[in-house]
């Protein structure tokens, strides 16, 4: 029996507030302070995992979640969050075995139904997609005013056609007394997806503002401006040819960079396609380094590069390229397509002098509209305001145009519109830009049957399409703050 033991439920409980009301980064700290004094308490270490799913730490999330398995060996609900790592990470197969084990403890469980679903329909076996749906259809007809069943179907409906009803289901379970915030959030999400894609763009609008209001996260424009114009002065152009480089490192990297939604997983996707080279995803390793240097900012950003220590350059290079090549001993080129590493290219130009980077341009009102749109995984706290948004555009341009100009790195940069629009021409540009051969594989990306791990997932596995393109324009009556923060000559054209 632990020491006071109400005292520690009274905390769990605390912590558990926090995690429903969006604060994941408060319920984790209070769930590892009590994990110290309670190391094999099965629903707690369950709570962290599931915390450090939500806060992006998959790594930390799948170890707790393994353990808590062992805790909890027949408890579906932790196998199910653990399938939601594995999907995360790309790992589908072992999604799918998590979701076998859920649904062989709780036969029937519509969120392993509907989980297995969509796992079989990103895998391309439509047959056992099929299946599977007819199953999950079950218990949600059965429920339709449960919460989570009703955002289970949501998440199918597109795929059947019945988007209308879908929507109709999650309004009214999401209006019933008592529906825990992180819910809520989820569900309006969901919601404004739906009434999006059936044209009720007011109605898609007000669900997206309640969503983004319900997300808890903490983003201070000025600050992030002011740390930006003191990198820049810090980073001049006339102080980089006495900084320190790791000489030779970095050929096989290829950073794709960009604001969140604005074409990084499409230009992956094309570079992957290529025999000779390999997809890595949203690689963590650069934002973690980059947060160590700046004391945990948010987002980080090294100021100034005499934070880098210029003797510690080779090592620091050597232990982002190891892993990296592991992903793929025999590409001759890996891509990291974590977004807002464009932040921390004076980083990666002393670590990795030899790399590539590919930068993404996309309308800045379509990019920040689709941000806002979507629930993000981890920390973005500004994709949560659309003023936010448009002031984390204009320091994000400032400092990448900042990069361009002064940084003897190999930049290219990609317009979305210009890529969608005419694709053969921009790919040839883009392979042969990181040093690749033109191969008509590379034309039918969609093909490729690799599934892209991001929120882009689904347009990725279809063709260039151009629907995306302005899409902001319905939505500009409700865009005031975003298209005040952006400033002017930056609105779609």
């Amino acid at each position: 029996m632990p020491p006071n033991p109400p005292q520690l439920e009274q905390e769990f409980r605390r912590a558990q507030e926090r995690h429903f009301a969006g604060d994941f980064a408060g319920a984790a700290s209070i769930y590892r302070a009590l994990l110290k004094r309670l190391p094999k308490n099965g629903p707690l270490v369950h709570a962290l995992g599931a915390a450090e799913f939500a806060l992006g730490d998959l790594a930390a999330a799948r170890g707790h979640l393994l353990s808590a398995i062992r805790l909890l060996p027949r408890n579906p609900t932790v196998r199910v969050d653990l399938a939601s790592v594995y999907r995360k990470q790309g790992r589908f197969l072992e999604a799918r075995r998590a979701l076998e084990d859920a649904l062989a403890i709780a036969p029937g469980d519509p969120t392993a139904l509907a989980q297995l679903a969509e796992t079989e329909m990103l895998l391309g076996n439509a047959a056992e997609a099929e299946r599977w749906l007819r199953e999950a259809l079950k218990p949600i007809d059965a429920e339709p005013d449960s919460p989570a069943i009703a955002l289970a179907f949501a998440k199918l409906a597109p795929r059947i056609g019945r988007e209308e009803e879908a929507a109709a289901r999650l309004a009214r379970a999401l209006a019933s007394p008592g529906v825990p915030r992180i819910l809520q959030c989820e569900g309006l999400f969901r919601l404004a997806s739906l009434e999006d894609k059936l044209g009720r763009v007011d109605a898609a609008f007000e669900s997206l503002r309640r969503a983004n209001t319900l997300k808890h996260a903490e983003f201070d424009p000025t600050d992030f401006a002011r740390k930006v114009d003191r990198a820049i002065s810090f980073w001049r152009a006339e102080r980089i040819p006495s900084l320190r480089c790791a000489d030779g490192m970095g050929r096989e990297a290829v950073f794709i960079v960009g604001m969140p939604r604005s074409g990084t997983t499409l230009v992956e996707q094309i570079i992957d396609s290529h025999p000779k080279a390999h997809g890595g995803g949203e690689l963590a390793a650069i934002g973690a380094l980059a947060a160590q240097l700046d004391a945990g900012g948010v987002p980080p950003l090294v100021v100034d590069p005499g934070a880098i220590d210029a003797e510690a350059l080779p090592r620091l290079a050597r232990g982002y390229l190891e892993p990296l090549r592991r992903l793929n001993p025999d590409a001759e080129l890996i891509t990291d397509k974590m977004p807002l590493n464009g932040l921390h290219l004076g980083l990666i130009w002393r670590m990795l002098p030899e790399a590539r980077v590919v930068v993404c341009r996309r309308d800045p009102v379509d990019t920040c509209l689709s941000c806002y749109f979507h629930h993000f995984a981890g920390a973005l706290p500004f994709a949560y305001d659309l003023a936010h948004l448009g002031a984390m555009h204009r320091a994000h341009d400032r400092l990448l145009a900042h990069w361009i100009a002064a940084l003897p790195l190999r930049i290219m940069e990609v317009r979305y519109e210009e890529l969608v629009a005419d694709p053969e021409p921009a790919i040839h540009r883009i392979l042969g830009f990181v040093g690749l051969p033109f191969d008509e594989r590379c034309l039918r990306f969609h093909e490729s049957g690799r599934v892209a791990l991001t929120a882009s997932n689904e347009q990725v596995r279809q063709p260039i399409y151009r629907s995306s393109v302005h899409r902001s324009a319905r939505y500009r009556a409700h865009l005031g703050p975003l298209l005040a923060a952006l400033g002017e000559g930056v609105a779609s054209e």
